[in-house]
């Protein structure tokens, strides 16, 4: 086969086979993201009392709000982990499963108009635009991160030409260069300036994962990797703690906490790849492990669809603000997440066994459909 060449056709590895080490990993990922989307974070111009929304992007000494402004950057790194892992074994592969792809094309369509028609069901009144979105979600972003994964996930198999032909200096270069773009001048200016999104984000990771993988295996050993995760880790905690001193003492910085919180910040890099060097250096296998790990993407799905954000989220936590107040408000997003995680984890299996089959049995019929094509064209 030709070395350049891109295969549609990718081995099915059972639950068994795969690093456990790793899949734990991603779970930890996938439990900060949901924490961060179960947060009291979101557009207030929605809702008829906007004081239910925290401000976490303004500048305050109260513990609690610190506390969930921190959460807030864990799910970033939740964010990162998820991508990074996925590069680190995408970046050895040419391979295109085309029923992964369409299976969570339609996963992701089919969650969102049941969750539509749910909120309907429950007497809110979504708008058109809601509507539009609900139908066509990977088309209109209403989930930025799947869209991006999908578009990123198409175009691997030539991204991992490039850094198979690429030199040890070119593929040094070519991460670098995206790194300082855009991870250290982000610091600086704002993202739309230089272009940057949601892919261009996924790119830059990736580069960076290849050349660490390719090049820096040997190097990061477990005490260098631990070195790696813990500096990373603090200079990340005062980075934060800055911004908020900095916040309190100027009025330009006092509505910019949230400014950096992205999985582009150098430090989230540094943390995640640690994680990741640390974890991949052990391997294990555990079939319950791998089982709870394959619904990521299910979870992310459901818990940051844009009708419960706007919705349920928001109703959630005005029934807590109005009858409670907001007095353990960092206790009770610590308790929210927690039953999030596990209810989303509960609906993701449910849904798995029942509206799942129907999205897997169409994903293999067109997946076979394709390669049948590919197949005619070969002969």
């Amino acid at each position: 086969m030709n070395e350049n060449a891109v295969s549609v056709a990718v081995p099915n590895k059972g639950l068994a086979q795969r690093n456990s080490s790793l899949e734990v990993l991603r779970l930890i990922a996938v439990f900060l993201i949901v924490y961060s989307h179960i947060l009291p974070y979101f557009e207030i111009f929605y809702f008829p009392y906007p004081e239910v929304a925290l401000g976490l992007n303004i500048a305050s000494f109260n513990p609690e709000i610190i506390g969930l402004v921190f959460i807030r950057y864990g799910g970033q790194i939740g964010d990162a982990l998820f991508i990074m892992i996925s590069a680190y074994f995408l970046v050895d592969s040419d391979h295109l499963n085309v029923k992964k792809v369409f299976r969570l094309l339609f996963d992701n369509f089919l969650v969102s108009v049941l969750c539509l028609l749910i909120v309907w069901l429950s007497g809110y009144k979504p708008t058109n635009q809601d509507i539009l979105a609900s139908f066509f979600p990977t088309i209109l972003n209403s989930q930025y991160f799947i869209t991006a994964y999908l578009i990123f996930y198409l175009l691997h198999p030539y991204l991992h030409i490039l850094v198979k032909s690429a030199s040890k200096k070119q593929l040094w270069g070519l991460s670098l260069t995206l790194f300082v773009i855009y991870s250290i001048i982000d610091f600086f200016v704002p993202e739309e300036t230089l272009f940057y999104n949601q892919l261009t984000g996924f790119f830059c990771l990736y580069f960076i994962v290849a050349y660490l993988k390719k090049y820096a295996g040997d190097y990061l050993s477990v005490s260098r990797s631990w070195i790696l995760l813990l500096v990373s880790f603090v200079f990340c905690f005062i980075f934060i703690l800055f911004k908020i001193i900095f916040g309190l003492s100027f009025k330009y910085f006092s509505s910019r906490i949230m400014e950096g919180c992205s999985y582009v910040n150098p430090f989230i890099i540094g943390i995640s790849y640690g994680l990741i060097s640390l974890f991949s250096k052990k391997e294990y296998h555990s079939r319950a492990v791998n089982f709870f790990a394959q619904f990521g993407f299910l979870i992310y799905i459901v818990t940051d669809n844009i009708l419960f954000r706007r919705f349920f989220r928001y109703n959630y936590f005005a029934y807590i603000y109005f009858n409670f107040t907001y007095q353990h408000i960092f206790l009770i997003c610590l308790a929210s997440g927690a039953l999030a995680f596990l209810g989303s984890m509960a609906v993701s299996i449910v849904y798995n066994y029942s509206f799942g089959c129907l999205t897997r049995l169409a994903a293999d019929k067109i997946s076979s459909l394709i390669k049948k094509r590919f197949s005619s064209e070969k002969t």
